[in-house]
C-alpha cells in the first residue's frame, strides 16, 4: 500500500536506521541475474549500522500486534502487513 508521503517527508533509509527504531532489520537483497557482484553493502563501501545499511530498500519489524514490511522507492513510502490484521495500519503509519 502506497502511504503517498514524498521522500522530503519521510526516508525510512534515514529513519529505521537510526538505532532509535527497534526490533526492525534491514532485508537482504539476493543477487540476481542483473549483474549484481553479491557483494555485502560493507564490502561496497557502503554506510551501515547494527540496523542495516542507510542505502537499503525495505526492511521489517513490529507495529503494535502486527509485523510490516515497509519499502523506500525514489518517490513515496510503501508497506504491506506480514502477520495480523490490516485494518487502521495505514491510520497508523501516517
Amino acid at each position: 500500500v502506497d502511504l503517498c508521503v514524498p521522500p522530503e517527508e519521510l526516508r525510512p533509509s534515514a529513519t529505521l536506521t537510526t538505532g532509535q527504531c527497534f526490533n526492525w532489520i534491514a532485508v537482504e537483497q539476493s543477487s540476481s541475474d542483473d549483474g549484481s557482484t553479491g557483494m555485502t553493502p560493507d564490502q561496497k563501501g557502503q554506510s551501515s549500522s547494527a540496523w542495516g545499511t542507510h542505502n537499503a530498500t525495505e526492511w521489517v519489524g513490529p507495529l503494535e500486534d502486527r509485523v510490516l514490511s515497509i519499502r523506500e522507492t525514489p518517490h513515496t513510502t510503501l508497506f504491506r502487513v506480514l502477520h495480523g490484521q490490516a485494518e487502521g495500519v495505514e491510520e497508523r503509519l501516517r
